[in-house]
């Protein structure tokens, strides 16, 4: 009788261990557009100020996973642009639209990007357009670098839950809307 008692337990605690390292945690557009927000900034100067002078500061981004392609994460970023020249000065605001496919980081526990590729720019006020579509390649080659270095997620080690994902998180997977950790040991 104690043995067989013993062996369901077994088995009910081997089922356990096998179930639980199949489960995923995800992460919503949400959230990983928050992190981005909050914690990854981005600034880009280059030039003599007063003469010939390009300033771009990265402001408000945008999310969007596995809607238009299963594996891939659309970013759309908003910077605020200042050119200074002698002879037409301009300021305004620059929304450059990327796609690339996210990478898990075991070591890190950390989110990166793969194969950055320009989808969009836009610009406002939308005449300047063709004023700064010479500087469009520079700046957009500056984030898209940008985007490859750093994290867009970090797993907090604080954080019980995402602690626990990095040490069993083993890859991540696309679906629309969100970032899954694969777990497994």
């Amino acid at each position: 009788m104690k043995t067989s008692l013993l062996k369901s337990l077994v088995i009910v605690a081997v089922l356990s261990v096998v179930a639980g390292c199949s489960q995923t945690y995800s992460l919503s557009e949400q959230e990983v557009a928050g992190y981005i927000n909050e914690k990854v900034g981005y600034k880009h100067e280059e030039g003599i100020p007063g003469i010939l002078y390009v300033k771009a500061e990265l402001g408000q981004i945008e999310v969007s996973l596995g809607r238009n392609n299963s594996q891939a994460i659309q970013v759309s970023g908003t910077s605020k642009l200042e050119l200074q020249n002698p002879i037409r000065p301009f300021t305004g605001k620059v929304t450059v639209d990327f796609s690339a496919k996210p990478w898990y980081s075991e070591k890190e526990g950390a989110v990166y990007l793969k194969e950055v590729a320009l989808q969009q720019v836009r610009t406002e006020p939308a005449d300047f357009g063709n004023e700064i579509a010479k500087l469009i390649p520079q700046v957009s080659q500056a984030l898209q670098l940008f985007l490859q270095t750093q994290p867009i997620y970090v797993l907090d080690e604080q954080d019980s839950t995402e602690a626990l994902i990095k040490k069993v998180g083993k890859e991540i997977k696309i679906k629309p809307g969100k970032i899954e950790f694969v777990m497994g040991l």
